[in-house]
């Protein structure tokens, strides 16, 4: 038997994640600024720069896992 990488509850979860992630800013655009549910501009950019850092911290350590 071959082992999976994750298992069905982690992909799971991490396409929960992918979803909520995506819908951040739908959801700046869909409620106004008073409504719980609306997701500042301000928070919009913050959390965009963190996954653009944490794209570019996952491509180093894969070069530099490889190529020492």
């Amino acid at each position: 038997m071959r082992s999976q990488l994750f298992s069905r509850p982690a992909w799971a979860g991490i396409l929960v994640i992918a979803v909520l992630a995506a819908s951040l800013p739908l959801l700046n655009l869909a409620f106004p600024a008073g409504h719980t549910l609306h997701v500042s501009s301000y928070a919009i950019a913050i959390i965009a720069k963190f996954m653009c850092y944490a794209l570019a911290a996952m491509a180093l350590d894969l070069v530099w896992g490889y190529t020492g």
